[in-house]
């Protein structure tokens, strides 16, 4: 089995556990959309690199987000994502999308595309999704081509 194929089961997987184990409750509250569109703003470690900063803005259901830090010339990060809402309870929101991203490290730096699982609950954020390195312009990613794209964090909403 190709390593890809491997990472997409994973993840499907990971959805499955989520929405299994009851994580965002149902309520009986409704959930009223007051505005149509709001901001987001947080802090998030993993992908693009290290600790990043993130920035939203959703028109409903649609997100545009971008995040990632500059620590110097040869370490930095940035990720685009684009993404829809799925699911939406009181305290927990789940989307699915796509991400495209460029990382630098001392050793290397490449390009990254691939399918996103988005949860936010209450103010926690995960990221989680299989990506496939698409453009190499600096160190050798002959042996690990496919890789996880990762972020937690905390994300504000201004609703």
């Amino acid at each position: 089995m190709k390593p890809f194929s491997i990472m997409i089961i994973i993840f499907w997987l990971f959805i499955c556990c989520i929405n299994q184990q009851g994580i965002c409750q149902q309520s009986n509250d409704t959930v009223s959309i007051k505005k149509r569109s709001h901001f987001e703003i947080g802090l998030v470690a993993g992908t693009p690199y290290s600790i990043s900063l993130l920035g939203g803005y959703w028109i409903d259901p649609l997100v545009f987000r971008a995040s990632g830090m500059y620590y110097g010339y040869n370490k930095n990060g940035v990720q685009l994502n684009l993404g829809f809402e799925v699911g939406k309870k009181t305290n927990c929101i789940h989307c699915i999308g796509a991400a495209i991203g460029k990382a630098q490290d001392p050793g290397c730096d490449y390009y990254y595309l691939g399918p996103v699982y988005d949860l936010y609950y209450k103010r926690l954020y995960l990221e989680l999704g299989p990506c496939k390195v698409i453009h190499v312009e600096r160190g050798d990613f002959s042996d690990l081509p496919y890789w996880i794209i990762l972020q937690v964090g905390y994300v504000y909403r201004f609703k």
